[in-house]
């Protein structure tokens, strides 16, 4: 049995309102409206993106430059080794392996560079070994 139009009119009556309801409050929940320590209007927004834009920004250290900092003194300054450190040209271990030595170093061999470096830096400390041919 089809509804007559005058049920259809009614229920839609109840469904769009309602469902625009529900909408409106599930979209002030996703993006925290009214709560403190959020932007809650578009020039509150446009301040915080503008002061973003005014700081200044600093490049990551380039691997080579930590490798510098950091490796070099047991190393060498072209990695080929010396005395205290051996060669790291064409290492042939996996990056995850090399970023654990790094990361947790070589007990009476290497020392650990976990507090110093993050994730990000050991990244790119690896990749900066993985150049040398």
């Amino acid at each position: 049995m089809k509804p007559d139009s005058d049920t259809r009119a009614w229920f839609l009556s109840i469904l769009i309102p309602t469902i625009s309801v529900g909408s409106a409050f599930t979209l002030a929940i996703a993006f925290g409206a009214g709560q403190p320590g959020t932007a809650d209007t578009a020039t509150e927004h446009a301040q915080a993106v503008q002061q973003a834009n005014t700081l200044p920004v600093h490049p990551p250290p380039t691997g080579r430059a930590m490798f510098m900092q950091s490796c070099a003194h047991c190393h060498g300054p072209a990695a080929e080794g010396t005395g205290d450190g051996p060669d790291l040209h064409g290492l042939r271990i996996s990056n995850a392996c090399i970023a654990t030595v790094i990361r947790h170093g070589i007990q009476g061999e290497m020392p650990s560079y976990a507090k110093k470096y993050n994730a990000t830096d050991i990244a790119a400390l690896t990749t900066y070994l993985r150049t040398l041919r």
